[in-house]
């Protein structure tokens, strides 16, 4: 997220997207993706595709479940106060 957040701060936001993980995330998998202290950083395109891809999805959802948490927190608000 560091990677993100600095990649959002250089195109002048304030708050990463979606966009700024994926910008990011074929330069910080690879470090991340070491198994052993001294193995050399790398890995494959293919491996890299389907990483990226993978965090696609997983930020889709994420971004998903929180428009839906914060849309079903203020419209529940609204229809018990109509109610009431």
């Amino acid at each position: 997220m560091r990677a993100a957040r600095a990649h959002a701060a250089l195109n002048g936001r304030v708050q990463a997207t979606e966009d700024d993980v994926l910008a990011v995330a074929p330069f910080v998998l690879p470090h991340r993706m070491k198994r052993m202290p001294f193995e050399e950083v790398g890995m494959s395109e293919s491996v890299l595709e389907k990483a990226v891809e993978a965090l696609r999805e997983k930020v889709l959802e994420a971004l998903s479940a929180d428009n839906q948490s914060e849309d079903g927190g203020v419209e529940g608000a609204g229809d018990d106060a109509k109610k009431a």
